[in-house]
């Protein structure tokens, strides 16, 4: 059904997701709702809903992953909205068996994406250092405009290479 596992399944689809640049959260939500429905959904009879309550990720697979997303604006997510983060995480790990996925969408510098990294590297470590959650799978993938603006560069370039550009 998905090769090796759900969680790295997901986390592969997302990577490849090519976000357009959205002004809220919630359009960022819908479109990948949507992608992840037309590329894992639709044929593994799996439910990719949008979560509405506020104990629960932003979009869940099943009740086996859940998809956090984190809108940045002005390059930057706020103090106050990366701890809610910690919060948010530690409280979901309950509701999904395989695993946790933070998106950076919006407007994201790299220092923003840092202080990310740093407070979910250290609720993985508490996590783990209690033996609740052994091996928990968490994973951060950051897809915002910067992102993707380097990423849609490197693919032209990558193809530029590979001399396609020339076949069109």
């Amino acid at each position: 059904m998905f090769g090796d596992n759900l969680f790295d399944e997901c986390v592969r689809v997302i990577e490849n997701w090519m976000p357009n640049d959205f002004s809220i959260e919630k359009e960022y939500q819908n479109d990948l709702r949507e992608f992840l429905f037309k590329t894992i959904g639709r044929d593994n009879n799996v439910n990719i809903k949008l979560e509405n309550s506020r104990a629960l990720c932003d979009i869940a697979i099943g009740r086996l992953i859940g998809i956090e997303l984190k809108f940045g604006k002005n390059g930057k997510i706020s103090k106050s909205e990366i701890d809610r983060l910690h919060g948010q995480v530690a409280g979901h790990i309950k509701e999904y068996s395989e695993g946790i996925i933070i998106v950076l969408v919006g407007d994201v510098n790299k220092y923003s994406e840092a202080d990310v990294k740093d407070k979910l590297r250290d609720l993985y470590n508490l996590i783990n250092e209690g033996n609740y959650f052994e091996d928990y799978p968490m994973k951060l993938i950051n897809k915002s405009k910067q992102k993707i603006k380097k990423q849609k560069k490197e693919q032209e370039s990558s193809d530029n290479e590979l001399g396609l550009l020339d076949l069109f």
